[in-house]
């Protein structure tokens, strides 16, 4: 938190701080932060990839099923990624309609 207050232009600092609050399952605190820091930038394709996945995961448990099919969907088709990446979105993906088929 104290980075994002230093340097709040760094998307690396809006990262850090959403993944900390991912990690402790504060997933809609989190959203914010991780969306953020997408916006702002992050230096690594491994960075941005992750940033993808983790606030695909927490609007997922945040029960924003229709954003979190929107990040697993973006990771699934970007060619660039390794593959494993891209079966895990695809996994997260299947998750999210069934999801919705039981009215979550």
């Amino acid at each position: 938190a104290e980075l994002t207050a230093a340097l709040p232009d760094y998307g690396v600092g809006h990262y850090l701080l959403g993944r900390h609050l991912w990690m402790r399952g504060e997933h809609e605190r989190a959203i914010p932060y991780l969306e953020r820091a997408a916006s702002m930038g992050l230096p690594t394709w491994e960075l941005r990839a992750e940033n993808r996945r983790i606030t695909g995961i927490a609007r997922f448990r945040a029960g924003r099923l229709d954003g979190a099919a929107e990040a697993f969907e973006s990771l699934a088709r970007d060619d660039a990624l390794p593959e494993g990446l891209r079966v895990g979105a695809r996994d997260w993906l299947e998750r999210c309609r069934w999801e919705r088929g039981r009215g979550s």
